[in-house]
């Protein structure tokens, strides 16, 4: 006679299934856990340091990020300080096309130094998964970020040896239309 009008009842599951549950838990949240390098990527590209804070690489996306302020910050106060920065220039014997030189280089190396950033948190990102990364599933979002930047959609479309390809011709069309440029200048035009 049951106590207190309750009866023990005993359920029997099956413990393959029990089991199977247990690991599609598991892989759901390993699953959930692992990095995304499209997202990496594209953090980084956006702001410098954070596709490695996104990866948990808290010191190197700390220092990337104190290297886009500096850059931000040198930009903006000489764009405020332009006149008296060029004074000063003058009075040294420095003429404006080495000061064009310089801040031509330090944008390629900027330029340089935010693509280089950029891939490294996506293969850190993809490093860090288990399963191989396949692209994000949208076929428009890629095609209208190669559009701002080349080479970022094969990023997201998780084909990152094509962005060399799509670099490598931007960048080879156009030299060759600043040396045709710089050649037509040099000639006199009846």
């Amino acid at each position: 006679m049951p106590v207190g009008g309750l009866e023990k009842v005993w359920v029997i599951e099956d413990p393959d299934e029990q089991l199977q549950r247990r690991k599609a838990r598991r892989l759901t949240k390993i699953l959930a856990d692992e990095k995304n390098p499209a997202k990496a990527y594209t953090l980084s590209l956006l702001f410098w340091g954070v596709g490695q804070n996104y990866n948990d690489q808290r010191g190197k996306g700390l220092l990337f990020q104190l290297f886009m302020l500096a850059f931000c910050t040198g930009a903006v106060l000489s764009i405020f300080f332009r006149d008296s920065l060029l004074q000063s220039l003058r009075s040294h014997e420095i003429s404006a096309t080495r000061v064009f030189t310089l801040v031509e280089l330090l944008l390629f190396c900027a330029l340089i130094f935010w693509t280089c950033n950029a891939g490294d948190a996506y293969h850190t990102a993809n490093k860090l998964r288990t399963r191989p990364f396949l692209g994000i599933q949208s076929r428009v979002y890629p095609f209208l970020c190669s559009l701002l930047v080349p080479g970022w959609g094969q990023f997201l479309n998780g084909q990152p040896i094509k962005r060399q390809y799509v670099c490598g011709l931007f960048g080879s069309q156009s030299l060759c239309n600043h040396f045709d440029s710089s050649h037509l200048n040099g000639l006199a035009l009846p």
